[in-house]
């Protein structure tokens, strides 16, 4: 089995190259890093695979 843990942000660019089979997880990007690289807020797409959503929720 093939795992890809990626940030949502960086789905959108790569989407296209990411083979099939390969199980995606997507984890929300961290507001430090949308911050400092002045990224869009962008969520996982809903029904994505999210590790441990929603326990791990930010407060």
């Amino acid at each position: 089995m093939k795992v890809l843990l990626i940030h949502a942000d960086l789905l959108p660019p790569f989407a296209h190259a990411i083979p099939e089979g390969v199980t995606l997880v997507l984890v929300e990007t961290p507001p430090e890093i949308i911050a400092a690289y002045g990224l869009a807020d962008v969520a996982p797409p809903a029904g994505a695979k999210t590790p441990c959503a929603p326990r791990c929720a930010r407060p």
